[in-house]
């Protein structure tokens, strides 16, 4: 048995951090027990945490109700192929979809059905949710977990989440809790005028949460509201985005050269949190790391984020610039540092912009940019269904 003390507590630090905001959110949070959507997981390479006839242990039970991803499946190379998403991120989602009661909700990426059940809950009514998964064996698992956990009247559908669910729409809400190379305009065309799109959009290795209006004229357009990273979408969008992500082919050689952190990056490291591991966590950076890592990825498709560091590596992997916390690490020559500090400066020159300091219109592949006047720098990212125009925010919608 778990009891309700440690619920509590659980939702009591999500609220505690601010990323559960909403009377509505926080009374999901409280209802639907987190346990209920795990028989198995691990937590990074750990061995994996089973239930047994007795319930979880201690232990698990600490892992489950702490801001920790769970991974849920792996393939036969022990690679993550499936997760319940940190505590703190579906937080943060949940409330940027800004739900409310009697709203019909289509989500991409069913994972243990805990974030179906939570929206289940802030709409007020299970058949409103339809989560679809492209994995059969997902799928069962968790059309189990959600009727056992009471909350079997939720819509869980086996098929390619790109195209949507027609036969349940209209959406008022799409989301996807997978990594997508493009926007589906199938979600599009399947939503309600004046519905909200919530996608972790690829850049560069990297999924800003990107939250698009999908106006009454079609035109679709929004901003950045955080910084994720999920497990890639498989099916009809598992394609190439316009970035190489390709790792640095380095092996175990040295860099050839150190450079110093750019001045930017450097204070926002020495104004963060002492402790974390250099190496283990070096992804844990000061919101500044990511809001350089996006206008790189704005401005150059070798733009890279992975376990080696951020920066830029070329078409063959054999040169690389990737920024570490103690300094740039450079393989192959110079050439690429200059190239990533000129983006620096440029991002520099313009202020350091926030990732909340974009605005971001998708269009279809091949039409017209959309009218960007007054803007001070607009950038276009061709990916294979869509056109994604991003132009720094003028002075009046800096308050959005």
């Amino acid at each position: 048995m778990v009891g309700d003390g440690v619920i509590g507590s659980y939702v009591d630090g999500l609220v505690g951090r601010g990323v559960v905001r909403s009377a509505g959110v926080e009374r999901a949070f409280r209802r639907v027990p987190r346990h209920r959507f795990v028989e198995r997981f691990w937590v990074g390479r750990d061995s994996a945490h089973e239930v047994g006839a007795d319930g979880w242990s201690a232990e698990a039970l600490g892992l489950v109700y702490s801001d920790e991803a769970l991974i849920t499946r792996r393939d036969a190379e022990g690679n993550p192929t499936s997760s319940a998403s940190q505590p703190s991120v579906v937080a943060m989602m949940l409330e940027a979809l800004d739900l409310g009661p009697g709203m019909r909700v289509l989500e991409i990426g069913a994972g243990t059905g805990y974030n179906a059940a939570l929206m289940a809950e802030v709409v007020g009514d299970q058949r409103l949710v339809t989560t679809i998964d492209i994995d059969p064996d997902v799928v069962a698992q968790t059309r189990g977990l959600l009727a056992r956990a009471g909350y079997g009247a939720v819509e869980v559908v086996c098929g390619d989440g790109a195209l949507g669910h027609a036969a349940s729409a209209p959406f008022d809400r799409v989301v996807a809790t997978v990594g997508c190379s493009d926007i589906s305009w199938g979600w599009v065309e399947q939503m309600n005028p004046d519905g909200l799109l919530l996608v972790p959009l690829d850049h560069g290795g990297s999924h800003p949460l990107v939250k698009l209006r999908v106006g009454s004229t079609g035109r679709v357009a929004g901003r950045i509201v955080g910084w994720t990273g999920f497990m890639r979408m498989r099916g009809d969008l598992e394609t190439a985005g316009p970035w190489a992500l390709r790792p640095p082919d380095v092996g175990d050689r040295a860099p050839d050269a150190v450079r110093p952190l750019f001045p930017a990056l450097e204070r926002a490291l020495a104004d963060s949190p002492a402790g974390a591991d250099a190496e283990a966590e070096w992804w844990r950076m000061p919101s500044a790391w990511y809001d350089f890592h996006f206008f790189a990825c704005l401005c150059d498709e070798r733009a890279y984020r992975g376990p080696e560091g951020l920066g830029l590596v070329d078409e063959a992997g054999t040169r690389a610039a990737l920024i570490r916390r103690d300094g740039v690490q450079v393989w192959g020559g110079s050439g690429l540092y200059e190239e990533l500090e000129t983006a620096y400066r440029r991002w520099e020159r313009l202020g350091a912009p926030a990732l909340s300091s974009w605005r971001i219109e998708v269009v279809p592949r091949g039409t017209g940019i959309p009218e960007s006047r007054g803007s001070e720098e607009v950038f276009v990212v061709e990916r294979g269904r869509s056109r994604q125009v991003v132009r720094k925010k003028g002075r009046e919608e800096r308050a959005e």
